[in-house]
């Protein structure tokens, strides 16, 4: 999974169309469906940054790097793991 955190919010999307991104945590994110909040706890870090607020993508893209190809951010820590849902 190249980014965990886009992942996150397209499956919760599926299920809760209306959930809005509340915060973010170096490896949780939380939305809210009007009063419930949502949240999702990974095992691995998947938002870096000061504020917590830039996504780990470690895709390859074409360009530059070796071979012609480079991560789609490379300067976001690469490691990720499982993750469980929490619903309160």
């Amino acid at each position: 999974m190249a980014n965990p955190a886009a992942a996150t919010r397209s499956e919760i999307a599926q299920r809760h169309p209306s959930a809005t991104v509340k915060a973010r945590y170096k490896s949780e994110l939380v939305m809210s469906n009007g009063d419930t909040d949502i949240h999702v706890s990974h095992s691995g870090q998947i938002h870096y940054g000061p504020n917590n607020d830039q996504e780990i993508d470690s895709d390859w893209v074409e360009g530059g790097g070796l071979g012609g190809w480079r991560m789609a951010n490379p300067a976001a820590p690469s490691m990720h793991g499982e993750r469980g849902v929490l619903t309160l």
